[in-house]
């Protein structure tokens, strides 16, 4: 075989060289496509946020910062419980208006709960204001006694009293000036307070008096019918005179006062002092100045006089009492 032409032998080595470039260019730009597909599609995993406590965690150490200072809400799980609602607050009671005493109705203070009110023994319509009682003023007379029972529990009672009196106005309070409450039987029957007793010599006094200038016996007040009898002898013998009812002393000494619980009866002394003139002059205006005794029992729900009788001056200041019928 001939021999090749030396400048045919120079490009033979050529082309294997080209072919090899060729391939390496071609895998390069293979490997471009493939990173630049990779680079395109979406990654499948969400990128760590900044609440990622993991993230977080990685922030704060390489800061430097403490854990505990990363903010609360990366501590939260993405799913809260749900809150238990908060009870409602129990609402403040409501302040009850105290009742104002007026010309047309009459208010008694400290009312013990679920009581019967009398005036005079009779029971009479009330309303409560929260701790007050008001009675219409028409329930009333000008003088009377007003009396409260009202249970204590346990199957006892409580009571007390007042005497209401117009001049005085229409605001008065159980258990103060008149006594406090005591035990008493479901009638109201208890020791009476002193001031009670003395109000009492008042007030019948004032109708004894006042059944000599009317001459009329039934004008008695506070007096059982057995007084009321004894009484009207003796008022037979003032006829002739006329007593001033603006001007009179009736007053109980509260030192003889003694309460006999065995029988409910009270005895007590008292002091007189009546002014009067000649029924039909006028003239000659007397004072009489006496001592009594007297006995009061408890009849129809109230204290009433049952024995009215003169005490000599000797007698009173001894702290004797007048012989009882």
């Amino acid at each position: 075989m001939p021999a090749m032409p030396p400048q045919a032998r120079g490009n033979n080595r050529t082309v294997p060289l080209v072919v090899l470039g060729v391939i390496v260019l071609l895998a390069v730009v293979c490997i471009l496509i493939f990173a630049g597909k990779q680079l395109l599609q979406p990654s499948s995993e969400a990128p760590a946020s900044s609440q990622d406590p993991a993230v977080s965690e990685s922030l704060d150490a390489a800061s430097g910062v403490p854990a505990e200072s990363a903010p609360a809400a990366s501590a939260v799980p993405s799913t809260a419980p749900a809150a238990t609602a908060a009870p409602a607050p129990t609402p403040a009671p409501t302040a009850v208006t105290p009742a104002v005493a007026s010309d047309t109705q009459v208010v008694l203070r400290n009312a013990a709960a679920n009581g019967t009110i009398t005036v005079d023994g009779v029971p009479v319509e009330f309303t409560y204001v929260g701790n007050d009682a008001v009675i219409p003023r028409s329930s009333l007379s000008d003088v009377c006694q007003v009396r409260i029972v009202a249970p204590a529990g346990d199957g006892t009672y409580q009571t007390a009293a007042v005497w209401y009196n117009k001049d005085y106005g229409n605001d008065l309070s159980f258990g103060a000036d008149y006594g406090a409450y005591v035990p008493c039987d479901e009638t109201g029957l208890a020791k009476p307070g002193d001031k009670v007793v003395d109000v009492l010599t008042w007030a019948f006094y004032r109708s004894f008096l006042n059944s000599i200038n009317t001459m009329d016996i039934n004008a008695m007040q506070y007096s059982t019918a057995a007084n009321t009898s004894r009484c009207s002898q003796e008022i037979s013998g003032y006829l002739d005179y006329f007593y001033d009812l603006n001007n009179f002393v009736a007053v109980s000494d509260p030192t003889s006062i003694q309460y006999n619980e065995a029988d409910g009866t009270v005895l007590y002394n008292g002091h007189f002092v009546s002014y009067h003139s000649d029924r039909g002059t006028n003239a000659n205006p007397e004072n009489a100045d006496v001592h009594r005794t007297l006995r009061l029992v408890w009849q129809d729900g109230m204290w009433k006089v049952d024995t009215f009788m003169r005490l000599d001056d000797d007698a009173f200041n001894a702290g004797q009492y007048a012989a009882m019928p």
